[in-house]
């Protein structure tokens, strides 16, 4: 058997200094992944996924006492697709970010019902008129500004929540995307 076969093992049976020793092997593999993150705490993540990867290693299977081969790129693939997650993770996060932070924003500029009228404006509705159709501005209007909730909106249209639902989050992506070039 093989030192990194023998690292894990005892890993899985709750050794903590191999997993020091797992960590160190590993380090510029996850540091790697963890300079592409680009946030502060990647590295922290993703030796988390690392050291769960370890865990799942399924060492009784013939291939993994064989050779070491089959553990490294059993490691390294668990380590990309932790990658994978935790990016899509921090672009969602920070797609949302920025989207609330616009409403509120948008929302400091536009008290509600008393500046309906600024809503209103024939200026506004052209330049929103680009970005989103008939439909689409009036429920952004109703969720909002008037603060209806999406059921209530669905019940005047005749449709599902749902429906609702998915109209607005594809009406925040159209703002995104037109404000954010």
């Amino acid at each position: 058997m093989s030192e990194l076969f023998t690292l894990i093992k005892n890993r899985q049976m709750n050794d903590a200094k191999s997993v020091e020793e797992l960590c160190e092997k590993f380090f510029p593999l996850i540091k790697k992944y963890a300079r592409k993150l680009n946030y502060e705490d990647s590295y922290n993540d993703l030796q988390l996924c690392f050291i769960e990867c370890i865990l799942k290693i399924p060492l009784n299977s013939g291939k993994f006492i064989l050779s070491d081969v089959y553990i490294l790129s059993y490691i390294k693939k668990a380590i990309y697709f932790g990658y994978i997650a935790l990016s899509k993770r921090i672009e969602n996060y920070s797609y949302k970010n920025i989207l609330y932070e616009s409403y509120e924003f948008f929302i400091e500029k536009v008290s509600y019902k008393e500046n309906l009228s600024f809503f209103e404006d024939e200026l506004f509705k052209t330049d929103i008129g680009k970005i989103l159709n008939e439909k689409e501005f009036k429920i952004c209007v109703l969720k909002f500004i008037e603060r209806f909730t999406d059921a209530e909106i669905a019940e005047q249209y005749n449709v599902s929540r749902q429906a609702i639902n998915k109209t607005i989050n594809k009406i925040k992506k159209k703002l995104y995307s037109y404000y954010r070039n």
